[in-house]
């Protein structure tokens, strides 16, 4: 068997750091050899050694000028042993205490993005503020500001939050971050007042019509659909729903929007198109009664706007039989009696309308 050289070098740069160790202790090493002889471990992941080796070089040699460099890698030893907690002091004190250091934009978004994974918010909008003044490479400067973004509607400050994501929209279109700050744009947009929705729109639709990944699209689809429902656009939510579940069928979001989709082409008047949703999925036998119960009542809404009578009777009774105490289940049993009345079925329509629970509001009807 053959190694090739560019197997052996690194090999054979390690077995001199380690050599040395061998020949003297490490203690008794000059200040490069000393952390040369850390970096050796930490470069092939031997991080408990490293992180000892860090820390009496920065007890030995509290001057040296590479003291961010120590502080900095032991930190990293930390973080990919799990110990998240001294890793953060330590990232920390390097972005505080080592202003000219190379590795101070480093340290200061790895230090941010573990305040944000502990929900520490408020002091990772601090760290990230400071950080975006720094001279900063346009990936980390775009990440810099969508992670403020990020955080700062956490807490709730939405004005500050858009001009944020607006600012990587103008300024890093070429960032890897630009969609998902055009998404959050885009649902920012659409929770506001009226004359901003058409902002929404537009973002939602250039995000679904040019996406960088499935995800992202179906993402934008699925906001861009849940806005319109919420204003009670029906008709434009309906369609929405339906390009998100044929373009992109597999994904989560579909999944979840199936409900939607169904009660909008419902509340549109495109009753085909529910019934069409439902009747799969009113079949399926699911462990969450309340979605099962909600899906055929849902069909049997379908069915009886279609005027398919029987099977909007058969429905009913499915739903009434499997699910009496739903909250699904008393609207049923009035609309089962129309039902029935509309059949010419007076006598069980009578008899199903003596079931129902009278309110105000249907007292005449039944």
């Amino acid at each position: 068997m053959t190694t090739s050289l560019g197997t052996l070098f690194p090999l054979a740069i390690g077995l001199l750091i380690l050599g040395a160790a061998v020949r003297a202790p490490a203690s008794e090493l000059k200040e490069d050899e000393r952390l040369q002889f850390a970096n050796g471990l930490y470069a092939r992941d031997m991080h408990e050694l490293a992180i000892r080796e860090y820390t009496a070089f920065i007890k030995a040699f509290p001057k040296s000028p590479q003291s961010d460099v120590a502080r900095f890698r032991l930190a990293t030893s930390h973080l990919r042993l799990g110990e998240t907690d001294r890793a953060l002091t330590l990232f920390a004190a390097v972005f505080r205490d080592f202003p000219k250091s190379a590795y101070r934009a480093r340290a200061g978004f790895t230090l941010a993005d573990l305040q944000r994974q502990a929900n520490r918010h408020k002091d990772a909008v601090k760290t990230l503020q400071d950080l975006v003044e720094l001279d900063l490479p346009d990936d980390m400067a775009s990440a810099s500001w969508y992670a403020l973004g990020s955080s700062l509607l956490e807490l709730g400050q939405r004005e500050a939050a858009m001009k944020t994501f607006e600012r990587v929209r103008r300024t890093y279109a070429d960032s890897a971050v630009f969609p998902f700050a055009l998404l959050q744009l885009g649902n920012l947009y659409a929770e506001g007042p009226l004359e901003n929705i058409a902002e929404a729109e537009a973002l939602y639709t250039a995000l679904a019509e040019k996406p960088p990944s499935d995800r992202l699209a179906a993402e934008a689809l699925f906001q861009q659909a849940g806005m319109h429902f919420r204003r009670q656009t029906y008709d434009r939510a309906a369609r929405i729903y339906k390009t998100l579940l044929e373009r992109y069928p597999t994904d989560d979001r579909a999944r979840e929007a199936r409900i939607y989709a169904a009660w909008a082409a419902h509340r549109a008047g495109l009753y085909a198109d529910a019934l069409k949703l439902a009747e799969p999925e009113s079949g399926a036998d699911k462990p969450n009664q309340d979605e099962a119960a909600e899906w055929l009542y849902l069909k049997a809404n379908s069915e009886r706007q279609l005027l398919k009578h029987a099977e909007a009777v058969a429905t009913y009774k499915a739903l009434l039989e499997r699910f009496p105490e739903n909250p699904f289940a008393e609207p049923a049993r009035f609309e089962l009696a129309v039902v029935l009345y509309r059949m010419g079925q007076f006598q069980d329509a009578a008899t199903q309308a003596r079931t129902v629970k009278i309110s105000p509001e249907i007292a005449k009807d039944v």
